[in-house]
């Protein structure tokens, strides 16, 4: 299965938000069924998959996509008029930390390349991580990598 970004484009603001569309097309190619088989004489089948997303930012600027547990992101660059998507290399460099898992929080802001997220402990609620982590994040051609982090206590 491949996929790629077909199309990308902005739409008009609405409703305090910026909006954008994007058209990815997945290909897949798998063994042929027996009519293919058959007629064609093919032993493998290619099947194309069309998706169409809309995704929104606040005008605040910081952009992510909605769920049930919160807030997630991914991150595409343009360059020549293509979209390549940005490999977010810096969750393998943080080291692990001691009796904590990184959670949720406000994510990273592609303006800053700054971002903080909850270190949730044994004890902690789904609501309420008792320490963060604070991100500095540099682009490296198509990867954010860690630049600095810091954990501290969390703010009440």
């Amino acid at each position: 299965m491949r996929c790629t970004v077909d199309t990308t484009y902005s739409l008009p603001s609405a409703d305090g938000a910026h909006w954008l569309g994007a058209i990815y097309r997945r290909v897949y190619i798998g063994p042929s069924d027996s009519i293919s088989m058959a007629i064609r004489h093919s032993t493998r089948d290619t099947a194309v998959l069309i998706t169409a997303a809309l995704y929104s930012a606040p005008s605040a600027g910081n952009s992510c996509v909605n769920g049930t547990g919160g807030c997630s992101q991914s991150y595409m660059r343009g360059r020549g008029g293509k979209w390549t998507a940005v490999v977010e290399t810096f969750w393998r460099q943080i080291p692990p930390i001691k009796d904590g898992r990184i959670g949720k929080g406000m994510g990273v802001d592609v303006g800053s390349l700054t971002g903080s997220y909850g270190v949730y402990g044994e004890a902690d609620g789904n609501c309420c991580p008792s320490r963060e982590i604070l991100l500095e994040l540099e682009q490296r051609g198509d990867s954010l990598v860690l630049k600095k982090y810091r954990v501290r206590a969390a703010p009440r």
